[in-house]
């Protein structure tokens, strides 16, 4: 859960794959991995920026971060 929560909020302002693994301190298979899975759900989009592919945190991606948020609050708060 706070790998998604890292990678989402990494991703909110639009970030390169590189920039998100280094945000969310992952290397590039777990990254993929997750990716994958993130762009499945819609909670992830690609965007092209300057010829570079940008991840970008959904509006849907946003709800579930939130969530995801009060949940860890809830947690360890």
């Amino acid at each position: 859960m706070e790998i998604i929560r890292d990678i989402l909020t990494s991703a909110l302002t639009g970030k390169t794959k590189t920039e998100i693994v280094y945000n969310a301190k992952l290397n590039f298979k777990l990254f993929d991995r997750y990716a994958t899975l993130l762009l499945e759900k819609n909670f992830l989009s690609i965007k092209y920026r300057n010829s570079c592919k940008v991840y970008v945190t959904t509006r849907k991606g946003k709800e579930i971060l939130n969530r995801i948020n009060e949940i860890l609050d809830m947690i360890f708060g």
